[in-house]
């Protein structure tokens, strides 16, 4: 994987607004390995407001720690991490920027892996430079009046990893013991 300290102000800028949203987000991805966690109502005031409902996927490849909402993904990948395909975000398409920043920039993010996942990425350290791939549209040109033209996604699929299910593993089911019955155990 090659890492590129970043030069353009304009992508450090997407990185901080990407990190912003997702913070402030009240619907999340997150992942990490296998499991994916989507949080419904984060942030709500009321905590009876809130839902996780939890995935477990085998046989296929771990993600990294990853989160993602609606319009905005950010992964935190380690040497040999593969990153998941990147989705067509409303048509347009999109790839993963390699960056390295310092860890006080993606630090926010932390606390979330924790809240919901209960693990979260210990190499993220604020006064160290830690690897980021940021989900970005690819852009193509200018309009005439300075706005940015961005390439149309040719009926590329959603990867299914987008909407916190994954076809492309196997889904394992996992059944839970059933409870004790009346006089058992006590």
């Amino acid at each position: 994987m090659t890492l590129y300290n970043i030069t353009n102000q304009a992508m450090l800028h997407r990185l901080r607004g990407a990190v912003d949203s997702l913070t402030n987000s009240t619907l999340v991805r997150v992942a990490s390995g296998r499991l994916v966690a989507l949080a419904n109502g984060r942030n709500r005031t009321v905590k009876s407001h809130r839902y996780v409902e939890y995935r477990f996927f085998g046989g296929g490849p771990d993600l990294p720690f990853t989160i993602w909402n609606t319009w905005r993904a950010i992964a935190l990948p380690q040497e040999g991490d593969k990153l998941p395909p990147a989705p067509p975000i409303f048509g347009r398409a999109h790839y993963w920027a390699l960056l390295e920043v310092p860890g006080a920039l993606v630090a926010p993010l932390v606390p979330i892996f924790q809240e919901w996942l209960g693990v979260a990425p210990k190499w993220v350290h604020p006064n160290v430079l830690v690897r980021v791939a940021l989900l970005d549209p690819i852009l193509v040109g200018w309009g005439e009046d300075r706005s940015p033209i961005y390439q149309q996604a040719s009926d590329q699929p959603v990867p299914p990893w987008w909407h916190g299910s994954n076809r492309m593993l196997e889904e394992e089911e996992i059944t839970p013991p059933p409870l004790p019955t009346e006089g058992e155990g006590s």
